[in-house]
């Protein structure tokens, strides 16, 4: 499965650089997969935008420090969204789907009409 990523990256950017072989590269991917969480494809594409907005704007800013801002920045995202971004959407469905505030409480039987 990885050739096919490789081949896409070859057909792309038209050649191959050996700083792709280096581990800080197949990191980004364990960063956004840890970013995104499970629940959505696109959450996928949000967290690659998010971890590159992060790096671009520390670097630019923080040329020294870069790394620990994003450091910093999935630390909070796995202190405040353990289940990722992508968990965002999922609490928004849910809540359309069933609202709790007219839900029976548990334990209590309702009067019959």
């Amino acid at each position: 499965m990885c050739w096919k990523g490789g081949a896409l990256a070859l057909m792309a950017q038209r050649h191959i650089d050996p700083q792709f072989a280096y581990w800080t590269t197949s990191g980004e991917f364990v960063f956004i997969a840890v970013l995104a969480g499970y629940q959505s494809v696109a959450a996928v594409f949000l967290a690659s935008v998010a971890l590159e907005l992060v790096r671009s704007f520390s670097n630019l800013y923080l040329p020294n420090t870069w790394q620990l801002v994003l450091g910093v920045f999935l630390l909070a995202v796995i202190l405040f969204l353990p289940r990722g971004i992508g968990s965002l959407w999922l609490r928004e469905r849910r809540g359309k789907r069933y609202d709790t505030s007219r839900a029976p409480l548990a334990g209590k039987k309702e009067a019959l009409p």
